[in-house]
């Protein structure tokens, strides 16, 4: 018999821009929420702050602020949770006998230039967090991709199931994720049950004002589901006709594998930035012993529009075009010195150029 403003401490909020986007987990009688932020629109969007509230009270028991802190019980009056950090859109979890939340995060806004992240954006940025439910300690993280400039964040909730390795019962935690990896963690540490590798990532075709991780983590302990990288061979049609259409605007793109970088050229993102696996997440069967997993075998083109040219684009276009959702001008990356201009690998025909199964 009560409401909570969720808006309180956050700041200017344009209209759309953010919402609570999954329901919400209880963990030791406290209620645990992230939120959505509109993506690629401004390095200046409402703050990734996790809050918890007492589920009795409906009053703030904690907020959990990768920027600050020190805003453990709010901000100060005039003052607001740090902008743009990573925010968690995706279903939470949660486990009672641990008193943790599992909370898995996405990108600091936007997504596809990093030039100018912060410590914090980085650390936690497309990550799994456990928080103690009861006071927001941080117990643990893990994160999923390095310096993410592909939308990559973790967009499926956290699986929790136990297992039985050489007679000893593991709580475990099964991440899946866009790229298509899926981590297998002991719930208690973060520690991987299955082995995790760093693999070298590409670097060519970045712009001067970013950088690079120079790896990225692989599950090799567990099957991939990111779909083999593509080749010309790949590229598939419903007639020759767009077949070849296919093959020759495949030979156009810059792709070099995984983690393929944006550029001010047309880069190919596979898995797309939909994933892999997404919001679904993963189901398992506690009795076979069974993992059901579904993901997505598509493919993103991503273009980086210079500062000037987006702002040109966006100032002649119509107001429809300045949706968040529209991706036939460039998304604007307010504060940074490149729009992003995303379609997919399609055929003239609307259908997928990689061949299926999608």
């Amino acid at each position: 018999k009560g409401s909570v403003d969720l808006k309180q401490g956050m700041g200017n909020i344009l209209p759309g821009y953010y919402y609570v986007s999954s329901a919400p987990v209880i963990v030791r009688g406290n209620i645990i929420l992230g939120g959505w932020v509109a993506d690629n629109q401004s390095t200046d969007e409402p703050s990734g702050v996790i809050r918890a509230f007492d589920a009795v009270t409906g009053k703030l028991a904690w907020a959990w602020d990768a920027g600050n802190p020190a805003n453990r019980k709010g901000p100060a009056p005039g003052q607001w949770y740090t902008r743009g950090t990573p925010n968690s859109w995706a279903p939470m979890s949660g486990d009672e006998e641990l008193g943790l939340v599992y909370v898995p995060t996405g990108n600091p806004t936007p997504d596809f230039f990093g030039g100018n992240r912060s410590e914090a954006d980085e650390k936690y940025g497309s990550s799994v967090l456990a928080l103690d439910a009861a006071t927001r300690e941080l117990k643990w993280s893990f994160q999923t991709v390095h310096h993410d400039l592909w939308d990559y964040d973790v967009a499926s909730q956290p699986t929790l199931l136990d297992m039985t390795i050489k007679g000893q019962k593991i709580p475990a935690l099964a991440q899946a994720t866009k790229r298509g990896e899926l981590f297998l963690l002991d719930r208690r540490t973060g520690k991987p049950i299955t082995a995790v590798e760093e693999r070298p990532a590409p670097q060519r075709g970045k712009t001067p004002e970013e950088w690079l991780a120079k790896t990225q983590p692989f599950s090799v302990g567990l099957p991939s589901f990111s779909g083999d990288p593509l080749v010309e061979k790949n590229m598939w049609g419903i007639t020759p006709l767009d077949q070849l259409w296919c093959r020759i605007r495949f030979k156009e793109l810059r792709y070099d594998g995984p983690a393929t970088p944006p550029g001010t050229d047309e880069a190919l993102v596979y898995p797309s930035i939909g994933g892999g696996m997404n919001w679904g997440g993963v189901a398992y069967d506690p009795e076979r012993k069974v993992m059901i997993v579904n993901s997505f075998y598509y493919g993103t083109i991503l273009q980086l529009v210079p500062r000037k040219e987006t702002d040109r684009i966006l100032k002649s276009a119509s107001s429809e075009a300045h949706s968040a959702t529209n991706f036939t001008v460039p998304l604007a990356q307010s504060g940074t010195p490149y729009g992003v201009l995303q379609s997919g690998l399609i055929s003239p025909l609307n259908v997928l150029c990689n061949a299926p199964p999608f």
